[in-house]
């Protein structure tokens, strides 16, 4: 079956978002003298994905809820003025999708708005009619429950799952839902270790690639 819309996770797809973004998260953790030490740098590496407050508070379970919004606060401020830079090439490959005729979306942890803010500061929100977060659903990734809103946009907009491709990087927060609603699935994965972790969940070879800048050679092996 032909695919007609592209599910596109955000961090770590569209923008690189892993070492910097883990920077400021400890940067902020020491402003606010929260323990910094060797197991919650570890953690944050396993963990990074989820959104922010449940990060926060799953490294310091004593952090009351005052201080996770501060927390997340802090983050959207920073998040928001100096957006993840992009990963070389997306703006041209969305460019490219789009002119074939794809209708691409954004599926993010992040807020909406900071979602918004994101896309914009990086110039490629015009590709994308429409994006969703974490506030878009009652449930957050990876619950499957959470990509519901997703599909049922592009039921209105005369596109079924069978013909929806979801673009992630993270076998933990993308990979399943799309496999609980029988979705196509490219993996994005920037490292061997990534690799080698998508393999042994049954993705195929080839549908795993290094960057989103691969995706239309994909696309045209898929035809």
């Amino acid at each position: 079956m032909k695919k007609r819309g592209i599910i596109f996770d955000h961090d770590g797809v569209l923008v690189d978002s892993m070492k910097l973004g883990r920077e400021r998260f400890l940067v902020i953790a020491k402003d606010m003298a929260l323990p910094v030490g060797e197991r919650v740098q570890k953690q944050i590496g396993m963990c990074w994905g989820a959104p922010i407050k449940l990060l926060a508070r799953s490294l310091w379970p004593r952090m009351g809820a005052d201080d996770a919004e501060r927390f997340h606060d802090i983050w959207l401020k920073i998040d928001e003025s100096y957006p993840f830079p992009l990963f070389p090439g997306v703006t041209e490959t969305l460019s490219k999708l789009c002119s074939g005729g794809s209708a691409l979306s954004v599926f993010s942890n992040r807020t909406r708005v900071n979602l918004c803010a994101c896309l914009t500061g990086n110039n490629i929100i015009e590709y994308f009619p429409m994006f969703f977060g974490s506030d878009s659903s009652d449930f957050s990734k990876p619950d499957p429950r959470s990509i519901e809103s997703i599909l049922q946009y592009y039921r209105g907009e005369g596109i079924v799952p069978g013909e929806l491709i979801y673009v992630g990087d993270s076998p933990t927060n993308d990979w399943p839902i799309a496999n609980a609603h029988g979705l196509d699935f490219i993996a994005v994965a920037s490292s061997i270790s990534l690799h080698e972790r998508f393999l042994d969940l049954g993705i195929p070879e080839s549908r795993i690639i290094e960057r989103v800048t691969d995706l239309p050679q994909v696309l045209e092996e898929w035809k």
